[in-house]
Parts: C-alpha cells; structure tokens; sequence
C-alpha cells in the first residue's frame, strides 16, 4: 500500500490537543509502537480507486501478513501475503498470491529478507513510527525501498488508544510524474497495530486524474502452533529457494548453453523445494513460479541475444546534439570510457536509476570517464522537464529510435560502458538498488586502460 514522513508548523489546534494528551503539561505521551507475537495472523482488505478522464479503476486486494517468529533482536519476522484478483476472460475471478517477507521492530523500521521478489519495499501496513518524544511532537521519516520515503506528522485525536498520523510520500520520481500522494494511519496504540490507512493521491502526467488507496484492518486470529511451525519452514524453504535462484539468474552466461544450464539448474532447484512444501499458501506460489520458467527462460535467452550482438563489438558510431543543441560525436570521445544511459520520462524504473546516475557521475568526476544520457522522448519538454528537475550536469543527447536499435535497447533503463578503444564493455538493462556500486566495479579495470589525459565527465 501507500504511506509515509518533516517538521511541522504547531497550529493552535494541534497545541491544544497536546494539552489535552499531555505534551504540553509536563506529560509524556507513550510512544507508539508494534506489539506483535508468533502465530498472530493480520488481514487487510484494500481497494485501490482511481479515476482519469478516459477510465475509471476499481482493484480490491487483501494483504495477510503472520508473525513467525521473535527475532533475537526483539523484532519480528513477518511473512506478507498480497492477493490480487485477476480474470482470464469471461472465466471465474481467481486470485493470485505475492509473497514478502521482512524483519520489523517496535519502532518500525524494517528490512527485507533476502529471496524476496516481485514486492516493491516494506509494506505500508507497518509504517515507521517516531523514535522519541521530539520526533512525535515535530514530526519523522521513515525510508523504506528505491529512494523513497515518508514524511509523517502526528494528528490530534479525541480518542486516547487511537493515534492518528499522516505521511506524504516523498519520492524523486513523483516530481516527473508530477504525483502527490497523503496517507492518513489510524494506529491502535493499545494493540500495537495498524487499524487503516487511506492514500489520496493525484497524477497530474500520462494518465491524470486523482484516486485513493484504503486497507483496513478486518480479522485478527491466531494460528494453532501446529500451522505456524509448518507454515514458517515452508516460507524458510521458498525464500531461500528463491535466494538462491535470483543467484543463479545472476550468474547465468549470454551464451544459448548457459541460459539453458542455467534455468535447467533453477527448475531442479524449485522442484525440490516444491518437494518439501506442505502449506497450500505457499506451494500454489511455488507451482505458479515452475509454471511461469519456461516463459521466464525464453526471455532471458532473448536478453542475452540482443547482449551478445554489442557487447564485445565496435559501438555503433554517432554524431547527436544534447538538449542545448551542441553536437556530440561517438569518436570524440575515443581513448576515454564512455558511458551511455538510454531512458525516457514515462520510464518509472529510469527515474528510479536517476538519483544514482547522478550520484555516479558526480563520483566519476575528474576521470577519464564521459557520461551521456540518451533520451529518445520525442517532445524536447520532457528531456528538459527531467533534466532540470534532477539537476543533471552532464549531456543529455537527442537518441532517435535508429540509434536504439543500432545498440539493441528494448529494456529501460539501459546503461552501457564503452572502453577506451571504443568497444562495448559492458551493459545492464532495468535498476533494482545499488546500481552506482555494480557499474563502479565493472568500470574499475576499463579506468586502467584509459588515456589519462582526457577530461572529466560530461567534458566535450
């Protein structure tokens, strides 16, 4: 779901309830915070609304999350189940099950455990909470996953056990799609739980229009210990399946024979953690995962034949001018390590990689490194829009769609690193976190190799 974290202007309003809960007469208010246990079993159910000129969407979902265990760290370990409705046609509504898992604290914060795929961060149903008595007068943030993160601020509320909390999502992708998004927590202080959440939210590009996201707390149980001990060394198994297979996916060569290696080493490695699974909350997960490799494996062999047609060959030569109309030539640039960044505005996943781009080339600074962006948005607007909104200082070039095909760019955002003799070193296609790290340590021997004498990034 949505949510999330700045310090806030104090309204006679907001001064007069903290008179009334005691902040104001020598008084401190109890803390908020999670008070969970093994076997307890929460379930939200969530509509998500959103309404454009052109469409109207409605998308109900519930979110079961169960506490498996204590952590030594006296957090908990949370297994998150997020139902989604689909139809195939005319056919039955069936529902399709993603699977999370994460450690949380009392106060909140929280991490994602490793195998975890296809959930975008820490769910918002557990939203950080403020660390002391300062942070729930003036307010707090709370990170979460992708460069995003909350700004909350404490509402007054005439019921003592309810805490009342909004959080605006702060988010560098939401300037370029110009996005606004206030949540509104309602947090049993007595249950040490999240009883709702509602998201108003605005998208003023591409498809505009304003919508809400609301989960409400509606069935607390707990589990017979019996379920929960079978339940938590299932999810133990496929996690740590899926750890290791995202480690095989990565390791998995550009060559026919390794893609088929590969993905023959992840079926039989799914196939015996099916094996061990009891629990139908995870096997039928596990089952849809066997049945979607083959489509998966296909589309990986496909990536690795448009890599294998530039890497380790001559980069296709250009000559484009950048946003401010100077000409940039491929060859001008022979004897440094270039780096090429292909994206377009209405590509989230290349607003997410931004932050770390600039941040890279910020890095790469005084080296015999270029950077270019390759924007192929057709309205120079947007090249600009984005451009001025992260504050780029390096080219961002004119790349028409000849070009993307010349260097196989089907995947967005897609970054590659040309070395010295003008021969394609290196390329990754989409972000996940931690890309400015991977790409340093792929440039490291390149930099080696170049002329020392040329200039630092974004240099003609």
């Amino acid at each position: 779901m949505r949510g999330q974290h700045v310090a806030i202007p104090v309204t006679f309003l907001i001064f007069f309830s903290f008179i009334r809960t005691g902040l104001c007469d020598g008084k401190q208010r109890v803390l908020p915070r999670y008070h969970l246990s093994p076997g307890l079993e929460l379930t939200y159910s969530a509509l998500h609304e959103f309404k454009s000129a052109h469409d109207e969407i409605k998308e109900p979902s519930t979110y079961i999350f169960d506490l498996v265990k204590v952590n030594p760290d006296q957090g908990w370990h949370v297994v998150g189940r997020l139902l989604l409705p689909k139809k195939a046609g005319d056919a039955a509504a069936s529902s399709e099950t993603m699977l999370t898992a994460f450690d949380v604290h009392p106060d909140g914060t929280a991490t994602l455990s490793p195998g975890v795929r296809g959930i975008r961060g820490i769910p918002w149903e557990f939203p950080t909470l403020p660390a002391d008595q300062s942070q729930l007068i003036r307010g707090w943030n709370g990170d979460r996953s992708f460069g995003a993160h909350g700004a909350f601020k404490l509402l007054p509320s005439a019921t003592p056990a309810l805490m009342e909390f909004t959080g605006d999502d702060v988010d560098p992708a939401y300037k370029i799609y110009q996005i606004t998004c206030q949540t509104t927590y309602r947090f049993d202080t007595a249950g040490g739980v999240l009883v709702s959440e509602t998201a108003k939210l605005t998208k003023g590009t591409g498809l505009t229009g304003t919508g809400t996201d609301a989960a409400t707390l509606t069935m607390t149980v707990t589990k017979p210990e019996k379920w929960l001990r079978q339940f938590s060394r299932d999810c133990a198994v496929y996690f740590d399946a899926q750890e290791k297979y995202l480690i095989i996916r990565e390791k998995t060569g550009l060559s026919a024979a390794e893609c088929d290696s590969g993905f023959a080493a992840a079926k039989d490695l799914l196939t015996a953690a099916r094996k061990q699974i009891v629990s139908p909350e995870i096997s039928g997960v596990l089952d849809r995962d066997l049945a979607e490799l083959p489509g998966m494996a296909q589309s990986v062999r496909h990536d690795a034949e448009n890599l294998r047609a530039i890497l380790n060959k001559p980069a296709p030569e250009w000559t484009l001018p950048d946003q401010s109309g100077v000409m940039h030539s491929l060859k001008d640039y022979r004897g440094t390590v270039v780096v090429l960044d292909f994206w377009f505005r209405s590509c989230f996943w290349c607003m997410r990689a931004m932050p770390e781009m600039k941040q890279w080339s910020d890095d790469l600074s005084g080296k015999p490194v270029v950077m270019l962006g390759m924007n192929t948005d057709t309205r120079p607007a947007d090249i600009k829009f984005v451009v001025d909104a992260f504050e780029l200082k390096y080219p961002n070039l004119n790349a028409p769609r000849a070009l993307t095909d010349q260097y196989h760019a089907e995947g967005f955002p897609m970054v590659i690193i040309i070395g010295p003799d003008g021969i394609v070193r290196d390329v990754e296609v989409g972000y996940t976190p931690g890309m400015e790290k991977r790409l340093t340590a792929k440039m490291t021997p390149l930099l080696q190799k170049a002329d020392n004498k040329s200039g630092p990034v974004g240099a003609p």
